[in-house]
C-alpha cells in the first residue's frame, strides 16, 4: 500500500497505514439508517471508515477505497449548479484513480427514482470510473448488468440488506381480532403506491381493515392527493417519524403494506420483519430473493398492479396463516454483512496500490 499519509494532500484522520480507510458518501448524512449500519459493520472487522465531505474542496484524498451508496447526481439533470457540481465530483473521482483510490458502487437502485433530463455523457463517466459493486441481491446484479453492461466485467458481490437495530424487542404477531391494522412506513413518495393504498382501503368498511400512513412526505401533490383521500379508516402521519415511534408504529400494526410502482430493494421490508410483522409488497427486485430466504409465512408478493382484489387476497392469506414469533434474518446479520464486505474492499482497496497504481 502506498505511504499516502505523509502527502501534503493528505486528510487522514490518523497515521495508521495497515488498516483499510475508507470514505463513505453518505454514513450519518442520510434518512436511511443503512448507510451508518453499514459502516458500522465494516469498523467492527478493522476497516476504518469516516463520512466524505460533500464539499469538493475536501475530497477524500488520503483514503485507500470510496464507497458511494446514492450517486444520483450522474443520472438526471435538476440544475444547472447541482450538474456543475457533479461534473467537478467527477473529475475528481478520475484525479483519485490516478492515485490508486478505488472507487465503489453499493447498488440502492439503478437510477434515481426522482428522474429528469438524463446526463448521458457523466454517467457514462462515473459507470467508466467504478472499479466494483456492491449488490443487495443477484436480482439486482442480473438488473444492472441487462441495463449497464460495461459492468459485467467489474469485480462484484452479492451482500444483503442488513436488519434495523432495534430500541426495544419486537412483540410477537397476534391472532387477528376485528379490523386487520396495516400501516405503510418509510418516506412517503409517489412511485411507492400510497396514494393507491389510500384510495383502495378508502372503499373497504372500517370494521374490516384500517390503515396508518406514516413518514416524511415532501411531494406537495402526493400529500394533497393522500389528505382527500382520508377516510375514517385512514390516519396520516405525514412528518418523520425517528425510530423508536416507528417501532411503536409497526408493532402496533398486523402487517406492513408497500404497494410499490417500481422498486428494486426495500430497508421498509426489512423494518418490518425486524419488528416480527409480514409484509405485502410487489413481485419485483430483491424482494423475490429474500422471500426465499426468510419464509413465505412473512411476505406475500403480488404480481400486476395494486388492486382491491390483491388487498383482499392479503387479508385472506393474513388470517389464515400462523407464524413463528419472529422470521429468520440471520443471512442479513450486520456480523455476516460486515466480514463480506470488509473482505471485498480490502481487495479492491489493495489491488490497485500493489499493482503500481
Amino acid at each position: 500500500m502506498r505511504p499516502i499519509e505523509n502527502s501534503k494532500k493528505s486528510r487522514r484522520p490518523e497515521a495508521e497505514s495497515a488498516a483499510v480507510l475508507v470514505a463513505l458518501r453518505p454514513i450519518r448524512r442520510a434518512l436511511n439508517p443503512h448507510p451508518k449500519l453499514f459502516a458500522e459493520a465494516l469498523d467492527s472487522c478493522g476497516i476504518r471508515t469516516y463520512e466524505m465531505d460533500f464539499r469538493a474542496s475536501r475530497f477524500p484524498w488520503a483514503a485507500d477505497l470510496i464507497i458511494l451508496h446514492w450517486p444520483d447526481e450522474f443520472f438526471f439533470f435538476h440544475s444547472a449548479k447541482r450538474t456543475v457540481k457533479a461534473w467537478i465530483l467527477a473529475a475528481q473521482l478520475w484525479l483519485s484513480k490516478l492515485r490508486g483510490q478505488s472507487l465503489v458502487w453499493v447498488v440502492h437502485n439503478l437510477e434515481p427514482h426522482r428522474k429528469g433530463a438524463p446526463l448521458t455523457v457523466l454517467n457514462q463517466q462515473f459507470l467508466r470510473r467504478v472499479d466494483g459493486l456492491i449488490f443487495l441481491s443477484e436480482q439486482s446484479r442480473r438488473l444492472a448488468n441487462a441495463r449497464y453492461p460495461r459492468l459485467r466485467d467489474k469485480p462484484s458481490i452479492v451482500i444483503p440488506h442488513g436488519t434495523y437495530e432495534s430500541q426495544s424487542p419486537p412483540s410477537a404477531p397476534r391472532p387477528l381480532e376485528g379490523p386487520a391494522k396495516l400501516c405503510f412506513i418509510g418516506q412517503v413518495r409517489r412511485y411507492k403506491g400510497p396514494d393507491v393504498l389510500a384510495a383502495t382501503v378508502a372503499r373497504m368498511p372500517a370494521a374490516q381493515v384500517e390503515l396508518t400512513i406514516a413518514g416524511w412526505c415532501s411531494e406537495e401533490d402526493l400529500r394533497a392527493d393522500l389528505e382527500s383521500a382520508a377516510s375514517p379508516n385512514i390516519t396520516l402521519r405525514l412528518s418523520y417519524q425517528s425510530d423508536e415511534a416507528l417501532e411503536m408504529l409497526v408493532d402496533g400494526h398486523d402487517a406492513v403494506v408497500l404497494p410499490y410502482r417500481d422498486i428494486m430493494n426495500s430497508g421498509s421490508v426489512l423494518f418490518a420483519l425486524s419488528r416480527a410483522r409480514p409484509v405485502l409488497a410487489p413481485r419485483l427486485g430483491s424482494l423475490i430473493e429474500l422471500r426465499e430466504e426468510v419464509g413465505a409465512d412473512w411476505i406475500y408478493l403480488y404480481e400486476g398492479e395494486f388492486s382491491d382484489f390483491v388487498l383482499a387476497e392479503f387479508l385472506t392469506w393474513l388470517r389464515a396463516n400462523r407464524r413463528a414469533a419472529a422470521p429468520d434474518l440471520s443471512a442479513q446479520a450486520w456480523s455476516k454483512i460486515g466480514r463480506l464486505a470488509a473482505d471485498f474492499v480490502t481487495t479492491l482497496a489493495r489491488g490497485p496500490r500493489e499493482n503500481g497504481a
